[in-house]
C-alpha cells in the first residue's frame, strides 16, 4: 500500500503544482489524509499483489487429520522417518546398529519395549565394515535370523542415481529398517558442515522413508573438535 498512495500522493501533489499551489510537509500529510479518507480497506490493498506473483501453498490445519506415530522401537525409531544415531568413534555405534538389526530380523522385543514386533526385513549399507569379516559374525554372534538382513558395501553416492538405487533396494526387499553407515561415506563431494547441501539430502531420505513407510537409520561420527565437550552438539552436519 506504502508504494501505491505515494504515487497517488506525488500525482496529485503535481497537478496542484501546476495548478501554483505550494508543496510542502502539511500539504503532503493533507493530501494523505484526503487519500485514504476517501478509500475503504479494500481498495487501499486490491492493487497490492501483482497476479502473477507466485504463491506458496497453504493448509487450513483444521483440514488436515492428525496422524499418530507408528514406531519400529518406541520411543527412539519411528516408520515413516529419518533417524541419525550419532557417537564417538569406538564406542559402539555398528554393534548397537547390528543389535537393533536383529531384534528386528528375529521379532525379538527391543530394550524398553513390551512388544515384541513381527520379524521383518532389515537393509544394512556398510561402507567401513567388511560384509564377510565383521557384520557376519557379529550377527551371527547374536544369533541373528540372517535370511531377514541383506546387506551392501559397493560405494554409491546419494545423488539421483543414488536414490534410485536405493528406492528400488527398498522395494524388493521389503525393508522396515535401512541402516546407513557412515551416512556421509555416501554423501559425495556434499559439504556435510553446509546446511543448504546436506539437506538435500536429508529431505530425499525423509521422502523415501514416507513412500515405502520403512525407518531409515544414519550413522554420524561427532567431530573431535566440535561441541565443547559436549557430544549432543558435535555431530558433523545436518
Amino acid at each position: 500500500m506504502t508504494k501505491w498512495l505515494n504515487t497517488k500522493i506525488m500525482s496529485n501533489l503535481n497537478v496542484k503544482q501546476a495548478q501554483t499551489q505550494i508543496i510542502n510537509a502539511e500539504s503532503i500529510r493533507a493530501e494523505a489524509e484526503e487519500i485514504l479518507d476517501s478509500k475503504d480497506e479494500d481498495q487501499l490493498f486490491e492493487n497490492e499483489i501483482p497476479e502473477n506473483l507466485n504463491k506458496l501453498k497453504l493448509t487450513k490445519m483444521s483440514e488436515l487429520i492428525a496422524k499418530a506415530i507408528n514406531w519400529l522401537w518406541k520411543p527412539f525409531i519411528a516408520l515413516g522417518t529419518f533417524t541419525i544415531l550419532s557417537g564417538e568413534e569406538g564406542i559402539g555405534k555398528t554393534f548397537l546398529t547390528l543389535a537393533i538389526a536383529t531384534a528386528i530380523a528375529n521379532g525379538n522385543k527391543l530394550p524398553f519395549s513390551d512388544v515384541a514386533i513381527e520379524p521383518s526385513k532389515v537393509l544394512f549399507f556398510s561402507a567401513e565394515d567388511s560384509l564377510s569379516f565383521t557384520l557376519k559374525p557379529r550377527l551371527d554372534a547374536m544369533e541373528a535370523n540372517s535370511e531377514n538382513i541383506f546387506a551392501s558395501s559397493e560405494p554409491f553416492t546419494l545423488d539421483e542415481n543414488g536414490f534410485e538405487l536405493l528406492r528400488t533396494a527398498i522395494a524388493e526387499t521389503e525393508a522396515k529398517l535401512v541402516i546407513i553407515d557412515p551416512l556421509f561415506s555416501y554423501v559425495g563431494s556434499k559439504d556435510i558442515n553446509r546446511d543448504n547441501e546436506i539437506r538435500s539430502i536429508v529431505n530425499k531420505i525423509i521422502e523415501i522413508a514416507e513412500r515405502y513407510d520403512c525407518a531409515i537409520l544414519g550413522i554420524r561420527h561427532i567431530g573431535k573438535s566440535k561441541g565443547f565437550g559436549d557430544a549432543r552438539n558435535a555431530g558433523l552436519g545436518v
